[in-house]
This record gives C-alpha cells, sequence and structure tokens, in this order.
C-alpha cells in the first residue's frame, strides 16, 4: 500500500515507517529547498529543487507548479470567518508574547507561537498556505491554520487550531474545507490531509466533517491521517 492510498474511513492500517516516510521534511517545513519564479497570474508559480535552478527538467520529482494566482493578495472568506495572512507585526507580537487588541482574550496558543517562530524562516509559498483565523463578527483573531510545504508525493499536510473560547461553534471546519479548496485550486496535489492525534477526538472530527473521509492509522506514532482527495473534495462540493 502506498503512503497515500488511505483507505475508506472505516479501515486501512499501514507500517509506521512507509507512513512518516511520505512527510518526511514536514516538520521542518524544508525551508529554502525550492526554488520560486513567478510568470505572472496567467502562468502561476513555477517551483522546483535548487539543483532545477527554477528550469522544469524531464523527471525531476522536485518540480512543482502553481497554478492558481497565489502571488496576488487576498483573504479567504466563508461565512463566519477570514482567512488572513500573517503581517510582520502578527509574527512579533505573539513571539514577544504582546498583547493586541484585536485577539481573542484566548490566543495565542501554543501552536500559534511555534507557527510564529517558523515564519520567519519559510520560503514565500510556504509562506502562501498560512492563515489566521478571523471571526467576522467580532474582528478577533481565534486561530490559525496551515499547510505544511512543499508537499510530499503530491499530497499536503495541513494544520489547524482554535482557541478554546470558540471551539464547538465549527470554525474549525470551517477553515479547513476552505483552505483545503484553496490548495486544490493553487497546487496540483493530488491530497490534502491531517495527522491528528487519536485522544483528540474533537480535532478528528473537524477532519471528518470537512471531508477528509480516508483514514489510517500510524502504529507506534500515535497518530491517525484523515485525508481527502481532489476528485472526492471536488465532487462533494
Amino acid at each position: 500500500m502506498g503512503s497515500f492510498d488511505l483507505e475508506p474511513i472505516e479501515s486501512g492500517v499501514v507500517d509506521a515507517a512507509t507512513s512518516m516516510s511520505s512527510v518526511q521534511g514536514a516538520p521542518g517545513f524544508a525551508s529554502g529547498e525550492l526554488v520560486a519564479e513567478y510568470g505572472g497570474p496567467a502562468s502561476g508559480v513555477k517551483f522546483g529543487c535548487p539543483q532545477c535552478q527554477g528550469k522544469e527538467p524531464s523527471g525531476c520529482d522536485d518540480w512543482f507548479r502553481m497554478t492558481g494566482p497565489v502571488s496576488a493578495p487576498g483573504d479567504l472568506v466563508t461565512e463566519r470567518l477570514v482567512l488572513r495572512w500573517w503581517t510582520p507585526d502578527d509574527i512579533e507580537a505573539v513571539s514577544a508574547g504582546r498583547r493586541v487588541p484585536e485577539w481573542a482574550d484566548d490566543f495565542p496558543a501554543e501552536g500559534d507561537r511555534v507557527v510564529a517562530g517558523l515564519l520567519p524562516r519559510l520560503d514565500s509559498v510556504a509562506v502562501q498556505g498560512h492563515r489566521l483565523i478571523v471571526e467576522r463578527d467580532s474582528g478577533l483573531v481565534v486561530g490559525s491554520i496551515g499547510w505544511f510545504w512543499p508537499p510530499a508525493d503530491d499530497a499536503l499536510e495541513i494544520g489547524y487550531g482554535v482557541v478554546a473560547s470558540r471551539r464547538g461553534y465549527g470554525y474549525a471546519t470551517e477553515a479547513v474545507r476552505v483552505l483545503t479548496e484553496y490548495a486544490f485550486t493553487a497546487t496540483e496535489v493530488d491530497v490534502v490531509f491531517a495527522n491528528v492525534e487519536p485522544s483528540n477526538p474533537a480535532s478528528v472530527r473537524v477532519a471528518e466533517k470537512a471531508g477528509f473521509g480516508r483514514r489510517i492509522e500510524l502504529p507506534g506514532e500515535n497518530l491517525v491521517r484523515l485525508g481527502v482527495r481532489r476528485t472526492e473534495f471536488t465532487a462533494a462540493r
């Protein structure tokens, strides 16, 4: 079974070594490993490994192409949320432990602080996928969501978190859905997935409700991988 041959939600166990090899480099975001070249909105962003030097060689497995206008600034907007990019001020405030009036009282959480520490080291393509989750009614930041770039085996991992005061409203599911749609629109990945601790059933339910209907267990890693293929996500819209 391949690393991303995810079984339907009812079943599926794979060897941990096989599974984890599919996300090598993801935790560190592999900063600087890709070379970007923007050719305008029509052509999107091309990027490949340093050895490619920005050119598309035949047979290079490290070559990816962004087909959407991802270099143009823009918020991802849902019925109740706005997913906006982190600003330098956001990063500085979270990293320094400084409070900002536009934050929910319990933002940032530990995961947000980790992301703030990583963002300055990421390349521009990786940063494209990291967003703060803003509650439209209040204008307050209530969490963050992002992807782990680059993809592996045509699959892209995402992570998400909403502060405790805003849980139970479906915000995380709403954010996961729109970021997944963005990933399938802006990139050519075939799978979007999340690795979740089974001891956190609420986070598992977020992924399932967002349409991540395929699941495998990662023995020895205390993780469950939930994912959705491009064709499945598109068909369900």
